[in-house]
């Protein structure tokens, strides 16, 4: 009795095969004549009946599930995330050869479909949604680390932070560095040089039309750039803690790293310890000496702390290294100006003495000295840029401080037409 039992019992399950494997034929066929919904209701079918199956038959499933919710996903994220569970899910399996083969030609076929939808939604400013291809991409093949260091980056644009810190933190749990070599091509239709995660992706846009031109570039470490953009998430999550204890961890090992010293000075500013952000800044200017950037800043934050004359001086230094910077230039003409309010208030609390009067002549004479040498600023701020209107007006009316009524005259024309 428990003979036949037994033998009744493996007749179901053969049978429970045989039908499995009829509708993942069935589902195959459908697929191949591009029958979507068909296959993807064969395999519900079969679907109900899996758990007993052999390992090469839910390799098989799975594989095939895959294909047929990719080919309906219609550039629909979820049904990809659908569609890459699944495909992860067959490797889990004993395959046959030949299942094994095909479920790695899927994975590659999937991968390089994604990246390159992902690089079609970057040229469209469609930062969050290149970044969900680029990390379905990533868990085809944990080893393409570099789709997750651009998952994150397009995250990281499209100001979806908690994404973007999540993947940061894993490439440095990794230990990925980004340095090797990477790949490049030129778009065909925007003349832009844009990366590539390996040469394969790199060579079939190449081979699509799109991209020209290839190049190759050895990259550098990016790991301190990954933590300086962590470093500014947290602060524009005002997460200054974590920011400090993202680049000092940083810092230990690579001190010099202007990067890095930026990225401190950065939230120490937002900190509000201006004292500390100049000393930093110091530090940074020591290892960058011709960065006119880094000077500018150092003149804004000299500035807040009321050392207007040392403010100046940043800015003329910024100046000499980049003579067309419009904010030096402006910032530098409204500390010189912001004094003027000091001589009009002395003279309009001077009387009517003779002493008095002297007085008045020796402060008018300081004040068209003081508001001549901040002329030059203005000029070269309105050459850089007269867009702005009250920048035009202040130089106009400076003018007519100094007696160049012709010059005052000209501005305020300009003003109004």
């Amino acid at each position: 009795m428990k003979k036949s039992i037994l033998v009744i019992g493996l007749s179901f399950m053969t049978l429970t095969a045989f039908a499995q494997k009829k509708e993942i034929r069935k589902a195959n066929r459908a697929l191949d004549s591009g029958d979507f919904s068909t296959a993807l209701s064969e395999l519900d079918n079969a679907e109900s009946q899996l758990d007993g199956a052999k390992d090469d038959l839910k390799a098989e499933f799975y594989y095939t599930k895959s294909k047929a919710i990719f080919g309906s996903s219609g550039n629909n994220i979820d049904k990809i995330r659908e569609a890459v569970s699944s495909l992860k899910e067959a490797t889990n399996f004993n395959a046959s050869s030949k299942t094994r083969g095909e479920i790695s030609k899927l994975s590659e076929q999937i991968s390089n479909e994604l990246v390159s939808s992902a690089i079609e939604d970057q040229n469209n400013s469609k930062g969050e949604a290149a970044a969900d291809k680029l990390m379905e991409a990533y868990k085809l093949n944990s080893r393409d680390t570099v789709y997750l260091y651009y998952a994150s980056s397009n995250y990281h644009n499209a100001e979806v932070y908690d994404k973007a810190i999540k993947g940061y933190q894993e490439l440095l749990d990794l230990g990925y560095t980004g340095i090797g070599t990477q790949y490049f091509a030129v778009n065909t239709e925007t003349g832009e040089k844009e990366a590539f995660a390996d040469a394969n992706q790199r060579d079939l846009m190449l081979k699509s039309g799109a991209y020209s031109n290839p190049s190759e570039e050895v990259s550098e470490n990016v790991t301190p750039q990954i933590l300086q953009y962590m470093a500014y998430i947290y602060i524009q999550d005002e997460d200054y803690d974590n920011a400090i204890k993202v680049v000092d961890d940083a810092l230990k090992s690579d001190p010099k790293n202007t990067d890095l010293l930026r990225a401190k000075a950065d939230v120490i500013y937002q900190l509000g310890d201006k004292e500390e952000y100049k000393k930093i800044m110091k530090q940074i200017i020591a290892e960058d000496p011709n960065n006119p950037e880094l000077l500018f800043n150092l003149g804004v934050s000299s500035a807040e702390l009321g050392e207007m004359d040392e403010a100046i001086e940043y800015y003329n230094e910024t100046i000499k290294l980049d003579s067309n910077h419009y904010a030096a230039n402006l910032n530098a003409a409204v500390l010189i100006l912001n004094k003027d309010e000091e001589y009009v208030e002395q003279m309009n609390s001077l009387g009517m003495t003779a002493e008095d009067n002297k007085k008045y002549q020796e402060l008018q004479k300081e004040r068209v000295k003081l508001m001549a040498s901040a002329v030059p600023y203005l000029e070269a701020a309105i050459k850089i840029d007269d867009s702005d209107v009250e920048v035009v007006r202040t130089l106009a009316n400076v003018y007519a401080q100094l007696g160049e009524e012709d010059k005052s005259d000209a501005l305020m024309q300009k003003i109004q037409d």
